[in-house]
């Protein structure tokens, strides 16, 4: 690809991996105008960063978005904070295909999107299968580069409270993390700042094409 400035739409700049993204999009040169997808309205978090205010459940009736050449999909939710299975499927389903759906229209030729380890549309876990949908769903909106990040537990502080996840990627997962070899290692343990690494690299660097990234992959592309 060339140098740019390229533009980029972000979707989720507020999650734990999303706010690595945007803060990685405004210190790169290659990029000249990052847009952060927000329900209410923010003040920037930097430089460089517009705040796009979105009424999603509209954007899912065929709603439009501004003009990027790169669009990077950081939503998600889970069951408790949704408060049903419904809720939870329209935020991490719905919402990140009329996102895709929208940016795509509006001439984005790339997509990065957060999944999860083990996702597939045939499992039987309810949340897995939700999360391989959403990635089928993308990858038929034919972008030119589709890269999709399935990270195992995250390791970090989140801002909507104390989660379980969070205690057991701080306390348990480094001892895990020994044991997980092979094709467990998918399921390692990893810092959002290298899954927001890897997305960027992936989606400026990579061939055309279609890259799903687990452990070994994200680690590779954040080295680079």
């Amino acid at each position: 690809m060339t140098d740019g400035p390229y533009t980029a739409l972000v979707a989720g700049g507020t999650g734990i991996v999303g706010r690595e993204v945007v803060a990685r999009l405004a210190g790169s040169p290659r990029y000249g105008q990052i847009i952060v997808l927000s329900r209410r309205a923010t003040n920037p978090p930097g430089t460089g960063v517009i705040v796009h205010q979105v009424d999603f459940d509209a954007l899912c009736e065929d709603g439009e978005l501004p003009q990027a050449d790169h669009v990077y999909i950081c939503l998600g939710t889970t069951q408790k904070i949704a408060g049903s299975p419904e809720a939870f499927r329209r935020v991490d389903h719905d919402y990140v295909v009329a996102v895709a759906r929208a940016a795509r229209a509006a001439g984005a030729t790339r997509v990065a999107l957060v999944s999860s380890v083990g996702a597939n549309a045939g499992s039987g876990n309810f949340y897995l299968r939700i999360k391989g949908e959403t990635e089928e769903a993308v990858s038929e909106l034919e972008f030119e580069r589709t890269t999709i990040a399935r990270p195992g537990l995250l390791r970090g502080p989140r801002d909507n409270g104390r989660r379980i996840g969070e205690s057991l990627a701080k306390v348990v997962s480094p001892v895990l993390d020994g044991f997980m070899r092979g094709a467990a290692r998918k399921y390692h343990s990893i810092y959002p700042a290298t899954v927001a690494k890897a997305l960027i690299g992936s989606t400026l660097d990579g061939e055309p094409g279609e890259e799903i990234m687990e452990y070994e992959a994200l680690t590779d592309w954040a080295r680079r």
